[in-house]
């Protein structure tokens, strides 16, 4: 199974079982417990393949499947860069010391199993979300697009002013889309496969829970641009919220 496959068909296993917690009023915090190894091993048997042999993915002995993935994993199913004579697929944002790159065949992956930092309740507690939020950086390969057509444009080997360019005008339309939860026009840059992930009813249920929570997005100011490993960031501006609704 590719990245994307089981990235997908998690998040929407994931998303149904939130949804009916939901709708039976449980908290927050009850909705994390809920997600405890040895309860979804009895309730949720087809989350993960592992609960057939009760597998645990981390030798944790208090082991919560919240997330069951980490928001600073990065993958492309098509591969990322070429290493020699190997072709990596996946890499940690922060480059863990838990974790490590390791080699299987011809293919890099990034190996963390020994990483437990996003199983913990705390880590939950600030991260809680819906999934496909929480992982929205995952997947390197959703570049934005201009006309259904792939920027093939070198990030890396941009200035910052024009890197600033390129992104400026799709965040305005992104964020005025977010605001009005207008799907095309908030996803109009999107790659198909990105618009697949974020649907119309994805889009208005994420919109509505943040500005119910936090307002509507106001003014951005420019802070920064990093320059990553396999990347530029994304997140290139500071965005405040108006919190006067």
């Amino acid at each position: 199974m590719s990245y994307i496959t089981w990235f997908t068909e998690h998040g929407n296993k994931h998303k149904a079982i939130v949804e009916k917690l939901q709708a039976k009023d449980l908290s927050k915090e009850d909705i994390i417990d809920y997600f405890d190894f040895d309860n979804m091993v009895k309730y949720e048997s087809d989350f993960c393949e592992l609960y057939a042999d009760r597998k645990k993915c981390h030798d944790v002995e208090h082991l919560n499947c919240y997330l069951c993935a980490c928001p600073l994993f990065r993958f492309n199913s098509n591969g990322i860069e070429k290493i020699d004579d190997k072709t990596a697929f996946s890499y940690c944002e922060v480059n863990s010391k838990f974790g490590h790159q390791g080699v299987f065949g011809d293919e890099i992956h990034q190996d963390c199993s020994q990483c437990t930092v996003p199983h913990s309740k705390k880590y939950f507690l600030r991260n809680y979300d819906n999934w496909f939020s929480v992982m929205a950086s995952c997947d390197v390969s959703l570049f934005l697009i201009d006309g259904q057509k792939e920027i093939s444009m070198n990030l890396l080997e941009k200035s910052d002013e024009e890197i600033f360019n390129e992104i400026t005008p799709i965040m305005d339309n992104m964020m005025e889309g977010s605001t009005e939860i207008n799907h095309a026009k908030h996803t109009r840059d999107f790659t198909d496969r990105m618009k697949a992930i974020v649907t119309p009813e994805n889009l208005q249920c994420m919109c509505k829970d943040y500005q119910a929570r936090w307002g509507l997005f106001g003014k951005r100011e420019f802070v920064a641009l990093f320059r990553r490993m396999h990347s530029i960031c994304s997140n290139l501006e500071t965005i405040l919220l108006q919190f006067d609704r």
